[in-house]
C-alpha cells in the first residue's frame, strides 16, 4: 500500500468494500453493508492501473471528513486529473468518459 501522510484510515471492512468497488464495475458501498460513508464508483473496469492505485489510495488513506477532502483533492486532482467541488463531489471530466464520476461522502 501506498504511503500516506495522513494517520487515518478506513477499517478493515471499509477497505474489502472498497477493493470490492476497484474489481467489479459499477457498485454502490450502501448496496454491500452498513457504513456512514456512501460512495459511487462507475466504469471502474476501463481505469488504467495507475488510476486504480490511485483511487485505491485515497479510498484506504482518510477517514474523517476535513482529511478526506483534502487528500482526495490532492491525490485524484494530480493522478486522475479530477477536481473536488463544493459539495466534496470529485469530477473527472477529464478523463475521456473513463471514470464517469467517483463521489465519496463522508458522515452520511
Amino acid at each position: 500500500m501506498l504511503s500516506s501522510p495522513f494517520h487515518y484510515a478506513f477499517s478493515q471492512g471499509d477497505i474489502a468494500v472498497m477493493q470490492l468497488l476497484l474489481t467489479s464495475g459499477a457498485v454502490t458501498c450502501r448496496e454491500l453493508h452498513e457504513t456512514r460513508r456512501a460512495c459511487l464508483l462507475t466504469d471502474v473496469l476501463d481505469l488504467s492501473a495507475q488510476d486504480r492505485q490511485a483511487i485505491q489510495f485515497v479510498l484506504t488513506s482518510a477517514a474523517s471528513p476535513p482529511s478526506l477532502q483534502v487528500l482526495t483533492q490532492w491525490k485524484i486532482s494530480q493522478l486522475v486529473g479530477c477536481r473536488l467541488d463544493r459539495s466534496s463531489r470529485v469530477n473527472c471530466l477529464g478523463l475521456p468518459s473513463m471514470l464517469k464520476e467517483f463521489v465519496l461522502f463522508a458522515n452520511l
